[in-house]
């Protein structure tokens, strides 16, 4: 075998435990190679063909296809330490000190990872898509501020017609120009590449090891505002649970970006019970490594986007919510999320009216006091929860408010058990409908 052109470091019994080991689905002739230089093998025709060059970096014009066929990088820690250098703190006041900044203010800060993490058929990939669109437009999202800045996007998930297909979603969907998106977008489709690092067992010891299509990537950046990788499951081939290799990960992919001041997305799968329960219960698949050493977190679950962690600056106070339009998740803004909270409220409120009245209850006007309309419809099961605690009472009240405005209920003067004199609200017309207004 070739391999036995290294003779001081080739063993038949080593030899043949990593033939077996290895998968040929998923290993081909590069991860072969790669193995061989381990054990101290070298081509000296490729040696001669590109004198003073790292064989581990080079990539041909198209940057998906490998300039030789052993392209992985086997990277070890460094054989010796330097001195520690403590921070020079003498002149601070004076130093110029440069503020954490964003691609997308709170959600994507430059020099750091982002990890954007969701249940299959949540969205994700339609989000990565849309902030990619939104910094190559130079358009703000969901009220955030966005600067515009040069994309690339590496499928490893999704292929060229579905990313078509959701592209052009998008541009209809939010109004983007085409032309400002092309020009400062470009999207690989990687779904017929290999992953980006991988794991191998030479020589008995186990680690993570780049491969070819890590520097076909690396070189593609080519500086880069924004890198978006979809996602970490098709990326990234090594033990997920290994706390160890799932920190390298994270810091190579950080030093894709952080020498030209860019931002990187990673999409990332979680379990059934976060996408179900939200973001809250921080189940990444694999090692907290995840959690960790992304300094900003993302879920997507139950169609609001949250932010979990954010080290370099101040978190979003409360998760953005988003309703699906034509296939798109969008950013519910504002104002027609408290229009439809009103709505809700108020349909919720008259359903608890007519129960009470269907009853023979009297619901008593006073907006203050021990016996408001709240009081008198909080037991009413037609009300919701959040409507019966008594953070919802001023919710009810405003309800009532807006149905009388609306001429759906009206105040009604009465005498109380007591013979003394009061109003209570009853229906406008009798069997009016909870959406009449």
């Amino acid at each position: 075998a070739w391999s036995q052109t290294a003779p001081d470091l080739y063993d038949d019994q080593s030899f043949a435990d990593t033939w077996r080991r290895a998968d040929p689905a998923r290993i081909g002739i590069g991860h072969l190679f790669g193995v061989a230089r381990g054990y101290g093998w070298s081509d000296p025709a490729v040696t001669a063909a590109i004198p003073d060059t790292d064989a581990t970096t080079q990539v041909a014009s198209d940057p998906f296809v490998a300039a030789n066929p052993f392209n992985i990088s086997a990277e070890s820690e460094p054989a010796t330490t330097a001195p520690l250098v403590p921070l020079d703190l003498t002149d601070l006041h004076n130093r110029s000190i440069a503020s954490p900044s964003f691609v997308v203010d709170y959600l994507l800060p430059r020099d750091h990872v982002t990890l954007l993490a969701g249940h299959g058929g949540t969205g994700k990939s339609q989000l990565g898509l849309i902030f990619a669109s939104h910094v190559a437009a130079g358009v703000n999202w969901s009220q955030l501020r966005v600067q515009r800045g040069r994309v690339v996007l590496f499928s490893f998930e999704d292929g060229a017609d579905l990313i078509y297909h959701r592209l052009r979603l998008i541009l209809n969907g939010y109004g983007l120009n085409q032309t400002a998106v092309a020009s400062h977008l470009q999207i690989f489709d990687l779904t017929d590449h290999g992953p980006l690092v991988t794991e191998l067992n030479l020589s008995g010891t186990r680690g993570l090891h780049k491969t070819e299509t890590w520097a076909a990537v690396a070189a593609a950046i080519d500086g880069a505002d924004l890198v978006i990788i979809d996602n970490a499951s098709d990326a990234y081939d090594g033990d997920e649970n290994s706390r160890r290799q799932v920190r390298r990960f994270l810091s190579w992919l950080r030093n894709l970006v952080k020498p030209h001041h860019g931002a990187l997305l990673l999409l990332a799968h979680v379990d059934k019970n976060t996408a179900k329960y939200g973001g809250a219960s921080n189940s990444y698949s694999g090692s907290t490594a995840w959690h960790n050493s992304a300094r900003s977190r993302l879920v997507i679950a139950n169609d609001q986007l949250v932010q979990e962690k954010l080290n370099v600056g101040r978190a979003l106070a409360t998760p953005i919510d988003l309703e699906w339009v034509n296939g798109l998740p969008m950013p519910l803004q504002a104002g027609v999320l408290a229009a439809r909270l009103q709505t809700q409220d108020d349909s919720a409120v008259l359903q608890a009216i007519q129960s009470a009245l269907g009853a023979g209850k009297t619901i008593n006007a006073a907006p203050s006091g021990s016996n408001t309309p709240w009081h008198c419809l909080q037991h009413e099961h037609t009300l919701p929860p959040e409507l019966r605690e008594t953070t919802g009472k001023k919710r009810v009240q405003a309800a009532i408010s807006r149905l009388a405005a609306a001429g759906t209920i009206r105040p009604e003067p009465y005498k109380t058990q007591g013979r003394r004199e009061g109003t209570r609200w009853v229906l406008a017309t009798p069997g009016a409908s909870a959406h009449a207004h």
